[in-house]
Formats: C-alpha cells, sequence, structure tokens
C-alpha cells in the first residue's frame, strides 16, 4: 500500500486502501487465525494463509485492496 501511494493519490486514497484492506482482514484474511491462535486457544501456532510477507501473491493483494462499491469509505471533505 505505501508503494502505490508514493506516486500521489494524496490522504483520501490512503484511508480507503486502508478501510479496504482492514474490512477484507476480518472477512478473509488472518486476522482470525491471529486472534485465535494468539488470544482464544492461546497456542501461538496460528496456520496462516501464505508463509511469508513476502509469500502473498499479487493477485492476493490487489483483491484486499479492490473497491468496496456500497461499502466504500466515504470521507466528505478532507482537510
Amino acid at each position: 500500500m505505501i508503494r502505490s501511494l508514493r506516486s500521489g493519490g494524496g490522504l483520501a486514497l490512503a484511508l480507503a486502501q486502508e478501510f479496504r484492506f482492514g474490512y477484507r482482514a476480518v472477512i478473509a484474511g488472518d486476522l482470525a487465525e491471529g486472534i485465535r491462535a494468539r488470544i482464544i486457544d492461546r497456542d501461538a501456532a496460528p496456520a496462516w494463509q501464505h508463509g511469508s510477507p513476502g509469500g502473498v501473491p499479487d493477485l492476493h493483494v490487489s483483491e484486499m485492496l479492490a473497491p468496496l462499491g456500497g461499502d466504500e469509505l466515504a470521507l466528505g471533505q478532507v482537510y
């Protein structure tokens, strides 16, 4: 996300991407698995979808950051 914002886009785009990722992380990401491993079962052995951050396919990243349609973040005017 940081690399894609270096070329511009401003605060509104940065917040929109962060919202999209967070929205989808709850549904399809490893967030629930991390919570299970650390807080619920306390086994500290999460079964991540990917072996490392570098192992995440570009397609998966694109899907996490794709527009949300009707659920998209509405900022109004940003100061």
